[in-house]
């Protein structure tokens, strides 16, 4: 299974704000690949949606914990590093301008408090 997350702020008010761009990429996967609707799982602190991109099996999730708690949303992943090895973080970047990307691996946090949860988490 591979894991993605995007990073966000939960609420209205944050919804379209480049500091969400993680959920937005992530619900537009969601729509894309027609995979099954946001389910909340408490035990994750998040929503979760699961579906398929040809035979791989996906996991989505939306952490619902704010950006600097992320971590709590993928701690379940810790158990074993073949999952975290699967697993995808989408987050935005101040250094960079908009409407740019950019695909580390392997690499540090960058200052991403969101991403600094998440590693904490993970161990």
């Amino acid at each position: 299974m591979i894991t993605i997350v995007g990073i966000g702020n939960p609420g209205d008010e944050y919804k379209n704000t480049r500091h969400n761009v993680g959920f937005i990429l992530v619900e537009a996967l969601q729509k894309h690949f027609s995979f099954g609707e946001w389910k909340e799982d408490k035990k994750k602190s998040a929503l979760v949606s699961k579906g398929e991109i040809g035979k791989k099996k996906i996991e989505l999730i939306l952490p619902q914990t704010f950006v600097n708690k992320s971590g709590k949303s993928v701690a379940h992943l810790k158990g074993g590093t073949k999952k975290i090895e699967n697993t995808v973080v989408i987050h935005d970047d101040l250094d960079m301008g908009i409407g740019s990307a950019k695909m580390l691996f392997n690499r540090g946090d960058g200052g991403h408090k969101g991403v600094i949860s998440i590693n904490r988490a993970l161990g």
